[in-house]
């Protein structure tokens, strides 16, 4: 157990880091510093600040790594994010899948949805001020929709 983890609840969870900590559900791990697993089944934040909300067999193997919730999403770059879903894999550094089922952003700095897509490069994008169109600028593309 690392300096200051901390392990709140649940069946075989393991905060084996400073600063780390495991709120409960089972067989769940932080194993860096200042990581945490929230809850749900076998599920592990490996990479330094590198968090999972819940769900089952979910990695935050990058450093600020994020997984929201789903089955078997891997987030294993630095400042990848995983909304949910299942058997997602968010490869490049500050990538985003927002949920769906066996996507890829291998690009760095791109974002997928939906179902088997792979990412292209996304530089920047915006929502317009009625929240409802997202919009791609600058030479830039997103991958929706499925197998894309």
């Amino acid at each position: 157990k690392g300096e200051f983890s901390s392990v709140s609840g649940g069946l075989a969870n393991q905060a084996t880091h400073a600063r780390s900590s495991v709120s409960g559900g089972a067989r769940n791990m932080a194993q860096n510093v200042d990581a945490s697993v929230s809850g749900g089944f076998l599920n592990r934040a490996v990479g330094r600040y590198g968090s999972v909300s819940g769900g089952k067999s979910n990695f935050a193997n990058g450093e600020t790594s994020t997984v929201s919730g789903g089955i078997g999403n891997k987030a294993e770059n630095k400042f990848s994010s995983i909304s949910g879903g299942m058997k997602n894999q968010a490869l490049g550094v500050s990538t985003s899948i927002l949920g769906g089922k066996e996507n890829v952003a291998d690009k760095s700095f791109s974002m997928v949805s939906r179902k088997g897509n792979k990412s292209k490069k996304v530089s920047k994008f915006f929502v317009d001020e009625n929240n409802s169109t997202l919009t791609a600028v600058i030479n830039t593309r997103a991958a929706s929709g499925d197998s894309n």
